[in-house]
């Protein structure tokens, strides 16, 4: 990721993993993934598009702020 840029992103393919709806300021957003999404150990890439007319801001992991993303995994059954 230390690498990752908006230049440089992965191309976004068109199947949805999973969706959610942020409706807070500076809060936590959870998304739950269909099954199948990770199979096994390895790397996976993904994205977050809009699909909807409302937006969504999120902050940058390249900019100096606050509230760097990040992402946790909790695998499970």
């Amino acid at each position: 990721e230390s690498t990752l840029t908006w230049t440089n992103r992965p191309t976004m393919g068109t199947t949805v993993l999973g969706s959610g709806v942020p409706s807070v300021t500076d809060a936590w957003v959870e998304i739950a993934l269909g099954t199948g999404a990770i199979s096994d150990n390895g790397t996976y890439s993904f994205g977050l598009r809009n699909s909807g007319t409302t937006s969504a801001i999120f902050s940058s992991s390249e900019a100096a702020a606050a509230n760097r993303p990040q992402l946790v995994v909790t695998y499970g059954s």
